[in-house]
Parts: structure tokens; sequence; C-alpha cells
């Protein structure tokens, strides 16, 4: 029949939308939102950052690379992202640059993905954790802490010394308006409704124990009553259903 097949298309369209999705549930953190999609912040291929090392006669580069969502695609022949292994999702690339020609000396893959080219990760509040590559008798390992940011921006907070076999850890933050908590998204209205529902909750309870309070004191202040006679407005009280 016609609207099962038009059923059975929506659902793989569905499937497909869900599979390609690049969200990260259950980040926790002041102003970041709790399952951001960052698919369009790696549209272009990649974010990257880069420094440069004046090292006479020569400059060294360090490029780190990330896509979170996909393979990092370089944008030609001459991008040094072309270094990066097809299963990375962070790759550093250092390169040495003299007149003007640049040489890779080393490629880091400090994030990759499993052999099903699936992207394994730890989410600790608001730093993603992800296993690199072996690499120059070191395990390596990439941190990413998420930032809520106006613009797409990656800075490296602690560099992978290559030289140094105890350094492993490659530590980056990462800033995007997609990890910013959306004021109008249906996640933080029922996280702003559930906790304002909180507030009156307790509001209650707290008024409620100070009129029972403040009307003990009244009737034995001013009436000397005892026993059930201490209850502010006993009347209506025993005049509740159940009572």
């Amino acid at each position: 029949m016609l609207w099962m097949r038009q059923l059975g298309a929506l659902l793989a369209a569905l499937v497909v939308v869900y599979a390609e999705s690049c969200t990260f549930p259950g980040m926790k953190g002041k102003g970041l939102a709790r399952n951001p999609k960052l698919d369009s912040v790696f549209r272009d291929g990649y974010i990257q950052t880069s420094s440069d090392l004046e090292t006479p006669p020569s400059t060294t580069r360090r490029t780190v690379f990330v896509n979170l969502c996909g393979a990092i695609t370089p944008k030609d022949g001459s991008d040094v992202a072309k270094e990066c292994p097809s299963n990375a999702a962070v790759c550093i690339v250092t390169s040495t640059i003299r007149n003007n020609e640049p040489r890779v000396d080393y490629v880091i893959p400090a994030g990759v993905r499993n052999s099903y080219g699936k992207l394994v990760w730890t989410l600790q509040k608001h730093t993603l954790q992800l296993a690199g590559a072996s690499w120059a008798q070191r395990q390596t390992f990439s941190q990413i802490k998420f930032e809520c940011a106006k613009e797409n921006v990656l800075k490296v907070r602690h560099y992978l010394d290559p030289l140094d076999t105890s350094s492993n850890t490659l530590s980056l933050a990462l800033g995007a308006p997609e990890l910013c908590r959306s004021s109008g998204s249906s996640g933080s209205l029922l996280h702003g409704l559930w906790a304002c529902i909180k507030i009156l909750f307790w509001l209650a309870i707290l008024a409620l124990l100070v009129y029972f309070v403040m009307g003990v004191w009244t009737n034995v202040s001013y009436y000397g009553a005892t026993g059930w006679d201490l209850l502010p407005h006993r009347d209506f009280w025993r005049q509740l259903p159940g009572t």
C-alpha cells in the first residue's frame, strides 16, 4: 500500500538522520548545552589551530586538526591535513618550514576511531576523553574541554611533546555556539520549569513550617493554649476530610 511505502521511506530517512547526527549527550556545565549536536562545527572537514616556533634557520609549525563528526578532510592537495590517517578524529602535524617549503616531521593521531569507524569517547562533565594511536612507544590520548563561544574556535591547552615519551596527552579547548545552552530549546525550558517547581515546593514547605511555628507561639503566648488548642486555626484543620 502507498501509505506503508511512504511510512517506510520516512522511517528510513529518520534512521539516516540519526546515524549522521553527531551528538554528545550527558554534558554538564554552566551555560552549556546538555546534548550538543556538532555536525555544523565540522562541516568544512575539520577545525584547526596552529602555532609557529622560530627554530633558525627554519620555522617549526605545529597544527592540530579535529573532526569529531567524520574524517579529517583536506581542502586541497597542499593541505597538510592530508597527512592525517583516515581514522583520525584528532591529529597533530608537526612540520618544518624553510624557504616557504614545508616538510612534515611528525604526524600523531591523538584521537582515533575504532576498527568499525566509531568514535569511542567518555564525557566527564564538559571534557571529552579520546584514545589515540600508539605512537613512539606510548599510547596517546586527547582531552577536549567544551566551551560556549560566539564562534568556532580551537585552542591548545597543553601539547603532546613528540620527544618526551612521558608526554602522552593532548589537551584542547573547543568553543562553538552549538555548545551554548539555548534559552529557547525545549530541554532548557523543561529544565527551567523543573527548577521552578522545586523552588516553589520548598518555599511552600518553608511557609507551612513558619505558619505552624508562629501559630503555636501565638496560641501559647496570648491564649495559654495546650494540647490540640495549640494548632493554629484548629477548627479548619479538624473539618478537613479524613480528620
